[in-house]
């Protein structure tokens, strides 16, 4: 038979390892949260590195945009303007139809296929 003082042991002795398991369980489960959270700075804090190096390029950029010799090159190259006293050359390209360059594509295997004919 079991001793009335041996229940109330028992009973102790489950609530105690219940309680361990609880707490193990939760503190399992707190642990894998820190990881996954862990994980996330450094990858929020690696896309902050790359946001700010992107914002110290464009910053760069817009103060070489400000300044004159800038301005002065998109003035020139893309709006074709000059300053007084300047003349502009524009040099173009020669158009070739199509004839000419059958003539000159015929005109080389005509020189290769010479080559082997002698």
């Amino acid at each position: 038979m079991i001793n009335k003082k041996k229940i109330p042991t028992i009973f102790i002795l489950l609530v105690l390892v219940m309680l361990i398991a609880f707490f193990a369980f939760t503190n399992y489960k707190l642990f894998k949260k820190r990881s996954t959270l862990n994980s996330q700075i450094d990858n929020l804090q690696t896309e902050i590195d790359l946001v700010e190096d992107r914002n110290k390029q464009l910053k760069g950029t817009q103060e070489n945009m400000e300044g004159d010799e800038y301005i002065e090159s998109v003035a020139r190259n893309q709006l074709d303007l000059r300053k007084p006293g300047e003349d502009v050359i524009v040099i173009q390209k020669k158009e070739t139809s199509k004839e000419e360059e059958e003539k000159e594509k015929d005109n080389f295997w005509g020189k290769f296929m010479n080559i082997f004919k002698k």
